[in-house]
């Protein structure tokens, strides 16, 4: 059981696009893993490749890929933070992008493809707007090897330090509030 943990990365592949039944917490992310009988498997992950993928830039795309990159940070910390056995996860590899037309949808080993593509460009970054769906791996901690592709270099810099546990405690935020009356 070791080894097939130990060698192996584990593709997970998480999109805006809408899923059914549930939406926005699908354990769909996991695949086999998934399973209720088989979900305490994931704190034996040690490398991980996460794609996140947008179809377009609507903010219930952006809503949706953030939260189930909530819901898979989630789960992964709540099956590793048990007492008895602690996460091994020690390689996280993140890419985000944007789905060209050409890919077809129901393939979606074709879009670490895409990503391997979009590496190669070093000029190709995501919107702005996208960035707020790496937001919940800010919650990992210790995880030496880290690597965000797709974002912005100061972006993927400040979240790399934050994971690897060099960048400090997180500040929250109070953004102004704008209420606009139409009549």
């Amino acid at each position: 059981m070791a080894f097939i943990f130990g060698k192996n990365i584990f593709r997970f592949y998480i999109t805006g696009g809408t899923d059914r039944p549930i939406s926005q917490r699908s354990p769909r992310a996991f695949g086999p893993l998934g399973l209720s009988h088989r979900i305490h498997l994931l704190r034996d992950l040690r490398r991980i490749e996460l794609a996140l993928m947008a179809d377009d830039l609507t903010s219930w795309t952006q809503l949706r890929l953030q939260a189930r990159t909530r819901y898979f940070v989630d789960i992964l910390q709540e099956h590793a933070g048990d007492a008895n056995k602690q996460s091994v996860l020690t390689q996280l590899d993140v890419s985000i992008g944007v789905r060209e037309r050409s890919i077809p949808r129901a393939r979606p080993c074709w879009v670490f493809e895409d990503l391997r593509r979009m590496e190669k460009s070093e000029t190709r970054t995501v919107s702005d707007q996208l960035l707020f769906a790496l937001e919940p791996l800010a919650s990992f901690q210790g995880i030496s090897d880290i690597t965000v592709r797709g974002a912005p270099d100061w972006f993927k810099q400040c979240l790399e330090m934050r994971i690897r546990g060099e960048g400090g405690e997180l500040e929250i935020l109070n953004w102004p509030t704008k209420t606009v009356r139409r009549q």
